[in-house]
């Protein structure tokens, strides 16, 4: 059986949009059912210290080791988890480039990817998304910069349209392992089962 692990760092007000990628794994799960490929989804639940009384830095620092897929999610709060979670991910992947001779961007901070363990950083991909909000309690620039480049920016207006963005995001890793994705007349389906019906541009 090959685990696909995404990591969804995340605030406490993105509860919703966290239920609903826990959702969507869960049919496309069912979909691909027999084919030896399993999505799992490390979340906030999982780590957040009103849950394991107190938030172990070894903890995320494991299952991020461990993924194949980092993803970030903000909104209108200040997320330091989230953004200390971004910058461990980042780190990683600085020290992957480093191993392979490839050059490395960014500034390498003293919680980014401290040790190198398990898959270590190789072939992480980390991606980073904006909710749609009036007023926030940070800079999105800052943000951007403190995460660098390795990271692939988007927005989404609405916690409907997450499912769409963590979608295709996962899709590339799943064609990879031979599960047929494919996106057609608005709707996405996985292993010639449909999952999810895409919003439809007016």
């Amino acid at each position: 059986m090959k685990y696909i692990k995404l990591f969804l760092a995340s605030s406490a007000e993105l509860a919703r949009e966290r239920d609903i990628v826990g959702a969507l794994f869960s049919e496309i799960n069912t979909a691909i059912h027999g084919r030896d490929v399993f999505l799992l989804l490390y979340k906030w639940e999982n780590l957040n210290p009103s849950f394991t009384d107190e938030r172990k830095q070894s903890d995320y620092e494991h299952k991020i080791d461990n993924a194949d897929l980092f993803v970030a999610l903000f909104f209108r709060r200040e997320a330091g988890y989230t953004v200390e979670e971004g910058e461990y991910a980042r780190g990683l992947i600085a020290k992957r480039k480093d191993r392979s001779g490839e050059p490395t961007t960014g500034k390498a901070s003293g919680k980014s990817g401290g040790k190198l363990s398990g898959q270590s950083g190789k072939d992480l991909k980390a991606h980073c998304y904006f909710k749609a909000a009036d007023e926030r309690s940070f800079k999105v620039a800052d943000y951007k910069n403190k995460l660098g480049a390795d990271f692939a920016f988007g927005e989404y207006a609405h916690e409907s349209d997450i499912n769409a963005v963590l979608a295709r995001i996962i899709s590339p890793v799943l064609v990879k392992h031979g599960i047929e994705v494919v996106e057609e007349n608005g709707v996405m389906s996985f292993n010639g089962k449909k999952v999810l019906k895409l919003k439809v541009e007016s």
